[in-house]
């Protein structure tokens, strides 16, 4: 997270709802990470949510292959919680395609990112895509 005191990760450690889940753990006061804590059923599914990035803005940003909303393979949602009805958005396209998208990233002041993809017309099997974002 922006302050540092709360890591998010991917995970199909016991207690999750199958596959892989986004997690989190809250550092202490003492300076020890505390017992990490599953997102919940608003986030995860019984396929698998991977690739978490947290935006400067707490919002969740997460690739996902259980949704009903996806395109294809693996999409690029996000989720804020901080939102008065918090809710998981398929980003759409340019992002998501029929192939899987995942490891979506923004720079702190939200002008750039960069996403992977598996889409044809790239350079390999899988390829790092840059985007700007118009303000």
């Amino acid at each position: 997270s922006a302050d540092g005191r709360t890591l998010y990760f991917a995970s199909d450690r016991p207690g999750g709802y199958g596959g892989m889940d986004i997690w989190k753990a809250e550092l202490g006061a003492d300076g020890a990470w505390g017992e990490p804590v599953n997102l919940g059923n608003a986030v995860n599914t019984d396929k698998n949510e991977d690739f978490p990035f947290i935006s400067l803005e707490n919002v969740l940003y997460f690739s996902s292959n259980g949704r009903p909303a996806a395109s294809g393979g693996y999409d690029i949602f996000s989720f804020d919680p901080t939102s008065s009805a918090p809710a998981v958005v398929n980003l759409g396209e340019p992002f998501n395609t029929r192939d899987d998208d995942f490891g979506f990233i923004l720079s702190d002041d939200g002008a750039y990112g960069f996403f992977v993809s598996n889409r044809p017309g790239g350079m390999g099997m899988t390829d790092i895509y840059s985007f700007s974002i118009a303000k």
